[in-house]
């Protein structure tokens, strides 16, 4: 198995938080001039995933760290909770972009 650097897991999810952290500007952007729930979902399910990504990308330092801090102690044990942990903050943010979705549609019906 090839170990990964962080910066080189960084660099390989680059394109991806590039591109969550543009979504992140513009639906700052809606929630300041519309300040409904609709952009209030999407704000909060962009920054969702912006937050796992970016986890997700140092998760191989925090590895190393963890086993350099703790040998042998639980190590696994702490990054399983960690994953799911991440896990679920990406589920809440899927969540919450299918939210805004199914809002901004129904509201879209309705007019």
């Amino acid at each position: 198995m090839v170990a990964i650097s962080a910066l080189s897991a960084l660099f390989v999810n680059l394109p991806l938080l590039v591109a969550l952290g543009a979504a992140v500007a513009v639906c700052l952007v809606l929630v300041t001039r519309r300040q409904d729930l609709v952009s209030g979902l999407a704000l909060g399910g962009f920054s969702g995933l912006l937050l796992t990504y970016t986890m997700n990308s140092l998760t191989p330092s925090i590895a190393i760290w963890l086993a350099r801090a703790r040998p042998a102690r639980n190590a696994q044990l702490i990054l399983g909770a960690f994953t799911l942990a991440e896990s679920t903050v990406a589920a809440l943010a899927v969540g919450c972009l299918i939210g805004a979705l199914w809002l901004g549609l129904h509201q879209r019906a309705e007019t």
